[in-house]
């Protein structure tokens, strides 16, 4: 299959690349619809990281939080336009301790291999996860956004002490913010939710 790829060259240059993509039965075709632009996009996009990683990250399509809708589906089993999440983390290893997103083999979509700014994106069926129908597209997209906030609020939890009246959440970004509704909605128990900058 060809695809259009628009990866960024360098500093706030985009160019669109043909690439032959190979498509096998364990893959799934999926045309994004919706993506979320994470702050480490716009460090790369602003050129804020260092020239040895710019050198060693691009060209490279950005965005790693999206959802779009299934094109093709080699085995039948999810519908032309199923609205799924895609995950970013492709794992090729497997380990008993650590976890894939933790595993150096794992491969991350936008911080080193192209992510989702493509026309279509070839992803491996394990990685598409069902969007219900009745749930707002528009939000869809930061799905991956609150799964991060999730692993940290199940991390808590089972390392938590009994006093569990006030939590503090350190960063009053658009996670911050996530992360402190996951709160008042995974522990209603406790009282009150701080939420402050690092200086």
């Amino acid at each position: 299959m060809l695809n259009q790829v628009y990866r960024l060259v360098s500093p706030r240059q985009f160019e669109v690349e043909t690439v032959a993509e190979e498509v096998d039965a364990d893959d799934l075709i999926v045309r994004p619809k919706f993506l979320s632009i994470c702050h480490a996009d716009t460090r790369y996009f602003f050129g804020q990281r260092s020239q040895a990683a710019l050198r060693a990250k691009l060209p490279m399509a950005l965005i790693h939080e999206a959802v779009g809708e299934v094109v093709y589906d080699p085995r039948n089993e999810y519908k032309p336009g199923t609205l799924v999440a895609m995950v970013p983390n492709t794992p090729v290893k497997k380990d008993s301790i650590i976890q894939e997103n933790y595993l150096p083999s794992s491969r991350f979509r936008s911080s080193g291999y192209d992510g989702f700014m493509q026309e279509y994106v070839c992803l491996r069926r394990d990685r598409a996860i069902t969007v219900p129908s009745d749930f707002d597209p528009h939000m869809a997209a930061f799905i991956e956004m609150v799964s991060v906030g999730v692993q940290a609020l199940t991390k808590l939890e089972s390392t938590m002490d009994e006093d569990q009246r006030v939590i503090g959440i350190w960063g009053d970004g658009n996670l911050g913010y996530i992360t402190a509704t996951l709160v008042k909605n995974v522990f209603r128990i406790f009282s009150r939710v701080f939420a402050g900058r690092l200086s």
